[in-house]
């Protein structure tokens, strides 16, 4: 795994990089949301809590 990244208030650790895809592990606090826009890539959300 890479080093964590802070974003924001956000954090997140990229955990896979291939040509196909990527897995990146964001971490949330109560309250904070990913905003609405037009990603150059699809995303998906598997929530554990909250």
């Amino acid at each position: 795994m890479s080093k964590l990244r802070r974003t924001g208030d956000a954090y997140s650790v990229p955990v896979v990089r291939k040509e196909e895809y990527g897995v990146i592990l964001v971490f949330l606090k109560p309250g904070q949301y990913v905003p609405v826009h037009a990603p150059l890539s699809d995303l998906v959300f598997y929530v554990i809590k909250g």
